[in-house]
């Protein structure tokens, strides 16, 4: 229902248009209470092609729109645009009243019996009467417009125009003008042809900034040639002394063409010109006002200026006359011997569409078999102003002139040049579109599926079904996404919806997966950490995402772990520090790294080596690398002896000698427990080495990605990566992002893209508990517990 209200007011093609317009650039701007239920509603539309910014007006009488306005060109020239619709689509519980769904028979009746009185109930007729003032300022070209009302005795409105105009629109209220005669709606009314008057006047009257000491209504721009139709067959005054009876369209100066040899002359016959209005639209002729042609206008501007009343022309001229002036001819005395040279003629219209770089138009014109170019140069006489008017319907359908080249440029036109231009151009002209336009489609929906597998040699991969779409074009799809293109056309030529969901899913989960746009046209091989994440992502975000079996079995096993029973010493170790345990041992399955962060105290070293203990069972020729601050690699070493003195471990520590006498010699000791400081010194012989486990405690001297010894220890290479910190952020979120890169290289993406995904600066550690999507990705990995809440 509210659709066809919608259409009652704006053409279908506005409304379509209205319909893509983004609610978010509509803002109401100001509400105006007139009397009882009428309003004013004013808002403000943001050009979606422009900076350019509208007002849109609404007049409510009794919760009806009765009127609406833009200041956009359009609206001035149609009274109806796209920026109407828009608000009216998305404003439509301020602008229409709700429809009550519970009356009754009876009720419906009652009101139609009420509307069907009123109308057969007698009114007075009342008269008006107008006085125009032209305006004829270099800065305000214009009418000030003063009304007398009355039925016998006329009436100056003057400054009751504000009262009087809400009554007249109100249809309530009454307004005295004298002794004699006193406005009521309610028995009182205008004929039909002074009602649309006053209806026009009452708009510019609202849709003006008008104040209490307002005595007239100023009729402006685009809406003096409205407002002058309207009073085609009115009688009114024209300050100072003029009384017309109607407008009338036409040239009233006698013009004459004749031949002279060679020479053809056009003349006019006058004494003086007395103009109306500034723009001299407007002549006052004879005793009556004539609107005259825009060509006429220009040229007795240019008569006066130059002191003549005649143009002489030759034959090489004629077109060139005729494109300029030939809508004059027609009031004109033309010689019998030259009138077929000037007879103009409407050619048949021909528009040849085909498909390029962009839509092309080729215009042709038939005169008598003559077929001409539009862009051609020919010695024919050509109907100027009607080619123009062909040339204006594609300008105003987006059509753009480059080199003589029609083209519509603007890609995110094409559909409604499709649905709504080419049926519009299709009743006035001949239309013909070539093959590659036909075959062109507009994909408004793009079935996508994306694969994530895990095969039999236990490598992640990833490929995608496109539906056709060439995954060679995703780069730059994406990229017209990014420019808020609302359509990309195919190397096929189809047009693809670049708002469509599921592209949009698809761009989302390239970025989430962290996936080269440069390999989505081969197999993409992903790490497999990321797994949780991405099925994460398939239950919370994206329904594009499909998995086979080994995945989802790779998944479960996750799950799983996390309640597999462990042989542990559970009467030294408490119920969470088990917990810890058992999460350390399921990161390690998946090949998996993290962070258990625990509070201070909480004993982190404990759990990392009954973990150790869990790893040394199923592989106990296994190496594993400690790294500690100086401060703390003896406490590891005490927490070995009390809890892991069955294992074989070492401080590697001291002089630079010993340590190299160690490695020389070391042959039973499968865990090394060493500094931060140390590592950078020996890392040539950590390197050779291949560790199943690799710990860094206080991960936090990590935190600066650039530092060395973050360098250090990413360079160490370990089939999982463990770290341990009670403060895994303690000033930015940098700081996660690099342990994480120490953990799994890439899972948080490279730093740069990881600071404009989340749009981070200095971004302090309480911002991340708003940062939604990070927390989905990195709380698989990381465990976390207070002192309050496990002891």
């Amino acid at each position: 229902m509210i659709e066809e209200k919608i259409k009652k007011i704006v053409s279908t093609s506005d409304y379509l248009k209205g319909k893509k317009i983004n609610p978010t650039s509509i803002l109401p701007q100001k509400i105006l209470t007139i009397s009882g239920n009428d309003k004013i509603l004013k808002y403000k539309v943001q050009s979606a092609n422009s900076d350019n910014i509208y007002t849109v007006t609404f007049i409510l009488k009794d919760g009806d729109i009765i009127s609406s306005n833009c200041t956009c060109p359009m609206c001035e020239k149609t009274r109806s645009c796209k920026h109407v619709a828009a608000v009216l689509i998305n404003k439509s519980s301020d602008l229409f009243k709700e429809e009550k769904k519970d009356n009754s028979s009876l009720d419906i009746s009652s009101a139609i019996l009420d509307k069907l009185y009123h109308k057969k109930t007698f009114k007075q007729e009342l008269k008006l009467e107008l006085e125009l003032h032209f305006e004829f300022s270099h800065y305000s070209h214009g009418i000030s417009v003063f009304l007398k009302v009355g039925i016998n005795t006329m009436y100056k409105v003057g400054s009751k125009i504000s009262s009087f105009l809400h009554a007249y629109r109100n249809k309530a209220s009454s307004v005295i003008f004298g002794k004699e005669f006193t406005y009521d709606a309610n028995t009182q009314q205008f004929n039909e042809e002074d009602a649309k008057i006053m209806d026009f006047l009452c708009d510019m009257f609202y849709f003006s900034e008008y104040t209490a000491l307002s005595s007239c209504i100023y009729v402006k721009g685009n809406y003096v040639d409205k407002f002058m139709l309207l009073l085609k067959n009115k009688t009114f005054n024209v300050a100072p002394v003029y009384l017309f009876n109607g407008v009338i369209e036409a040239s009233p100066l006698p013009a004459h063409l004749q031949k002279d040899g060679d020479t053809y002359t056009f003349s006019l016959d006058y004494d003086y010109l007395n103009f109306a209005d500034y723009n001299q639209k407007y002549l006052i002729y004879t005793n009556k006002l004539y609107k005259i042609p825009d060509s006429l206008s220009e040229l007795l501007k240019l008569f006066t200026l130059y002191q003549t009343k005649q143009i002489n022309f030759s034959k090489d001229d004629i077109p060139k006359f005729m494109s300029s002036l030939g809508d004059v001819l027609k009031d004109a005395s033309i010689d019998d011997d030259i009138k077929d040279k000037f007879m103009m003629i409407t050619p048949k219209t021909s528009l040849y569409f085909d498909l390029d770089d962009h839509v092309t138009c080729t215009i042709k014109f038939d005169y008598h078999h003559h077929i001409i170019n539009y862009f051609d140069s020919v010695d024919i006489l050509r109907n100027d102003i009607y080619e123009r008017e062909v040339l204006h319907d594609l300008i105003n359908s987006g059509f753009t002139i480059d080199n003589q080249l029609l083209s519509l440029e603007n890609i995110d036109a094409y559909d409604t040049f499709i649905e709504e231009t080419l049926p519009m151009l299709s009743q006035k002209y001949n239309v013909f579109t070539s093959e590659k336009l036909n075959k062109m489609e507009i994909k408004k929906e793009t079935k996508i599926t994306s694969h994530f597998r895990i095969g039999q040699d236990n490598i992640f991969k990833i490929d995608f079904n496109l539906d056709g779409i060439d995954k060679s074009e995703l780069s730059n799809i994406f990229d017209n996404m990014d420019s808020k293109r609302k359509y990309y056309k195919l190397k096929s030529g189809h047009l693809l919806n670049l708002r469509d969901k599921n592209l949009t899913e698809l761009k989302g989960l390239v970025d989430d997966a962290q996936i080269d746009i440069n390999d989505l046209d081969k197999e993409c091989i992903i790490p497999k950490y990321r797994a949780i994440y991405l099925d994460s992502l398939k239950e919370n975000k994206y329904h594009i995402i499909k998995t086979n079996n080994l995945f989802d079995e790779f998944v479960s096993n996750f799950e799983k772990y996390k309640k597999i029973s462990l042989d542990v010493d559970q009467s030294i170790l408490r119920k969470y520090q088990v917990t810890g345990v058992k999460w350390l041992y399921n990161l390690y399955k998946c090949g998996f790294g993290g962070i258990l962060a625990d509070e201070m105290g909480l004993g982190k070293s404990i759990q990392t080596i009954y973990f150790i203990k869990q790893i040394l069972k199923e592989k106990e020729k296994s190496n594993i690398l400690i790294v500690a601050p100086t401060s703390l690699i003896y406490n590891w070493e005490n927490e070995f002896q009390k809890f892991g003195h069955d294992l074989k471990f070492k401080v590697v520590a001291g002089t630079k000698i010993f340590r190299q006498n160690f490695f020389k010699t070391n042959k039973d000791n499968r865990i090394f427990i060493t500094t931060y400081g140390l590592l950078r010194e020996d890392s040539d012989y950590y390197k050779k080495l291949s560790f199943e486990l690799m710990v860094i405690d206080e991960a936090q001297n990590i935190k600066n990605p650039l530092s060395i010894s973050a360098k250090v220890v990413k360079d160490i290479s370990s089939h999982v990566k463990i770290a341990l910190t009670g403060t895994p952020v303690e000033n930015s979120c940098t700081e996660l992002w690099s342990i994480f890169d120490f953990l799994m290289p890439g899972y948080l993406n490279t730093l740069k893209k990881f600071r404009e995904k989340y749009h981070l600066k200095d971004v302090d550690k309480e911002s991340l508990k708003s940062l939604d999507t990070l927390n989905l990705q990195i709380s698989p990995f990381i465990l976390r517990r207070k002192k309050e809440d496990v002891l």
